[in-house]
């Protein structure tokens, strides 16, 4: 019987070895870098922004979720000047241009390929510096217009705008997206 037992403690770890292996091996997949160009138009309710300051906060949106730094995004701003781009508006249509890795087309031959991992990113919490309770209305937005177009994989949301007061929304999102997989760096030969 203990022999037995034995047996069966020995196969269960082997199986539980393997099973963790293949989970982290099935993480890690080949990818490509895909062009994404998006319209979007945000209707702020409660919240302006300037054309800038709206720029800036989608940029940062799409960099958070796996963008190359060089994501382009652009407003319309009535009127053209620049007290125009400076002050708050209601009303923002953007043209977003940005590249994210995506699976590997295997059709697709011409593009470069490198290692990517599913990466859990946060929004909210310790990116305060950037986003807050007052962009919990531009977020919201963003998630029901721009990410379902993506290749991100939505984990929860927890997103309570409250517009009379913002010190008191909450911004909590999280998601998983496909990131460039780090590579580790040689060392020098000696």
């Amino acid at each position: 019987m203990k022999n037995i037992r034995k047996q069966f403690h020995f196969l269960f770890f082997v199986v539980l070895i393997c099973s963790f292996s293949f989970a982290a091996k099935a993480e890690n997949l080949d990818a490509q870098w895909e062009v994404f160009q998006i319209r979007f138009v945000y209707v702020g309710e409660f919240t302006q922004y300037s054309c800038d300051g709206i720029e800036r906060k989608i940029r940062r949106l799409l960099i958070l979720l796996g963008a190359r730094n060089d994501a382009r995004v652009e407003t319309d701003c009535f009127g053209g000047d620049n007290l125009r781009r400076r002050g708050a508006q209601r009303v923002h249509r953007m043209r977003l241009a940005f590249s994210l890795p995506v699976p590997v087309d295997k059709t697709d031959f011409g593009r470069e390929i490198f290692p990517a991992e599913w990466q859990e990113v946060s929004l909210g919490g310790g990116l305060s510096r950037k986003l807050d309770g007052g962009d919990c209305e531009l977020v919201r937005e963003f998630q029901r217009y721009v990410v379902p177009r993506l290749q991100v994989k939505q984990i929860n949301s927890d997103l309570s705008c409250f517009p009379i007061n913002r010190t008191i929304s909450r911004l909590r999102a999280k998601m998983k997206i496909l990131s460039p997989a780090k590579t580790k760096e040689l060392e020098p030969e000696p």
